[in-house]
């Protein structure tokens, strides 16, 4: 049977017009390839400011050093993401500060958050998992009001929208990554933006070694710690033609998901988050009590889905033996379809059927 994986990059039909016009300058590093990529990326977003970066790891930890995040500050971030989030805290220095999700959305819930704040909290990191706001609007209005600043890691929400405007937008810095797995990719690269010039302007120092001032031959000042956290022409050049198409991703990507809903509706052992205006999912996600059973009878036929991660909580490495409810049970039951932008209509049906054949069995 042929395979059906989780999620594959859409880079077939590949555009190869920029990729051999810088080759053919023979500049392959950091410069007016990926400058024009963030001009592009900036129009989309419509934000003023957009930095490459190496990864989207690097770009939670440059927007982190760009609000002066260090050893003596705490920051708080969802129990439920991918462990880049925790790592580019404890990268700076800071302590990761743990608050549980809302178990209807599986994001970052406020009532937790308001028990977590201590006078060293600095920032709060909101992940948006695979494409979704949740509470956005109330733990800005929140932080606003404390004074704590939000960074939005959007590193699966490219495009996608919340009250208009596209997500990453709305907090004070916002992250992405495009990572293979990502609805655009370069295979890695980040990225971060803001409409704060100072805060932008920072991090392309600390992306550079810490340059403030850049001169010919020795005169180059390093007047910031930092390292070498750079973008480069050919990943900018692969990720071009992408940006070019995003809208027609976006649409395939929303398709995907309404099909899913729309033929698994009847599977009452099924349940999907609810479906906000505006936002595009990457990845469907769906509930269901028999997660672990359903995803090993897929697999044997052929098909690979995706379990969300573990609970930040329950690596070791975090020594944390306070319970997180919603995390648990989330972490339980929530899994990931196949949502390649490449999944015709007749794989989409087969996967559907074979969901309403292992529920009718009784599994």
């Amino acid at each position: 049977m042929k395979k059906i994986n989780w999620f594959e990059p859409k880079i077939n039909n590949f555009n190869y017009n920029i990729l051999r016009s810088t080759l053919k300058n023979n500049f392959i590093s950091e410069g007016r390839v990926t400058s024009f990529l963030e001009k592009k990326i900036a129009k989309f977003l419509k934000i003023k400011n957009v930095v490459m970066t190496s990864s989207g790891t690097s770009a939670l930890y440059l927007a982190l050093r760009s609000l002066n995040v260090s050893s003596k500050d705490e920051v708080i971030l969802p129990n439920i993401t991918y462990v880049a989030t925790l790592n580019a805290i404890k990268l700076t220095g800071a302590k990761p500060v743990l608050a549980d999700v809302n178990k209807n959305t599986s994001l970052l819930d406020l009532s937790e958050v308001k028990k977590k704040i201590s006078k060293k909290t600095k920032a709060i990191i909101f992940v948006h998992i695979s494409g979704r706001a949740g509470n956005l609007k109330e733990i800005l209005k929140f932080a606003k009001l404390k004074k704590i600043k939000i960074i939005e890691d959007a590193a699966e929400a490219f495009g996608s929208k919340y009250k208009n405007k596209r997500i990453g937008t709305l907090g004070d810095l916002g992250c992405f990554s495009f990572t293979p797995t990502k609805i655009i990719t370069s295979g890695q690269g980040g990225a971060v933006v803001a409409n704060n010039k100072k805060l932008i302007d920072q991090i392309r120092s600390l992306k550079d070694q810490g340059r403030t001032v850049k001169k010919v031959g020795g005169d180059d000042k390093h007047e910031l710690f930092g390292g070498n956290f750079k973008f480069n022409d050919i990943l900018a050049s692969v990720l071009i033609p992408q940006i070019l198409k995003i809208n027609n991703y976006l649409t395939k990507a929303e398709k995907i998901n309404t099909y899913y809903r729309k033929k698994l509706q009847e599977v009452k052992e099924i349940e999907f988050y609810e479906k906000v205006e505006g936002e595009t999912c990457i990845w469907t996600e769906i509930k269901t009590d028999k997660r672990d059973k359903l995803f090993n009878f897929l697999l044997k036929k052929n098909i690979k889905c995706r379990k969300i991660w573990k609970p930040l909580s329950s690596f070791k490495v975090n020594r944390i033996r306070k319970k997180f409810n919603n995390s648990e049970i989330i972490s339980k039951k929530l899994m990931w379809l196949p949502s390649s932008l490449s999944l015709s209509s007749s794989e989409l049906n087969k996967i559907c059927r074979l969901i309403k054949i292992f529920f009718k069995n009784k599994n």
